[in-house]
């Protein structure tokens, strides 16, 4: 993702991690801080964050995870 942001001149990246995964947080922002690290010993600055969803949304089609992502209301 970082290298994909470099060539397109990005500088924040989002992960989106459905509600049933949620357990895996805390090892994830874990390596996160380790990456976002490593951003800065290279100075190019990058960030990641993620964005949690209920899972409501059919996530591969992407003007619904859009619409998860920007805060809108999931179907059930």
């Amino acid at each position: 993702m970082a290298i994909a942001g470099r060539a397109i001149g990005a500088k924040k990246g989002i992960v989106y991690l459905r509600a049933e995964y949620r357990f895996l947080l805390p090892q994830l922002m874990k390596e996160l801080d380790s990456f976002h690290k490593l951003m800065k010993d290279i100075s190019f600055d990058f960030k990641i964050n993620f964005c949690l969803g209920s899972g409501a949304y059919i996530c591969g089609e992407e003007s619904a995870l859009f619409e998860s992502v920007e805060g809108g209301r999931e179907n059930a």
